[in-house]
């Protein structure tokens, strides 16, 4: 993703390879969230998801400007939302949407959201 040049094929590059993990992954974080004694472990790894999101603003925003006036910070809460295991599991499991659903509706939510720009072209 660093490497690539366009902003669009970026995001979407990183939100085809965050589904793949949340296939899997996105299922398991109710049973976390349902069990006291694994909450450590939830918010030791949601602390890595934050910074590794923020690392990925850094690297997008260097692509192209965040929207005037989004922090770097504001930029990663908003990417931590839109690619996180309880957002997917409620469009896929709870809504019914599929999986290119999701990520079409991903890639072109954090465009908009964090750069004004369509992705969808």
């Amino acid at each position: 993703m660093e490497a690539e040049p366009d902003l669009g094929t970026a995001i979407r590059g990183l939100v085809e390879g965050t589904l793949a993990v949340l296939d899997r992954a996105a299922p398991l974080v109710w049973a976390v969230l349902g069990d006291v004694t694994a909450h450590e472990g939830y918010r030791r790894n949601e602390g890595l998801r934050r910074d590794g999101n923020m690392e990925l603003v850094r690297i997008l925003a260097r692509k192209h400007p965040l929207l005037p006036g989004l922090s770097q910070e504001r930029a990663r809460d908003v990417l931590l939302l839109l690619t996180g295991p309880i957002l997917y599991s409620q469009l896929t499991r709870d809504m019914g949407w599929g999986r290119a659903e999701v990520e079409q509706w991903v890639v072109a939510t954090v465009g908009q959201q964090l750069f004004g720009i369509d992705t969808t072209r």
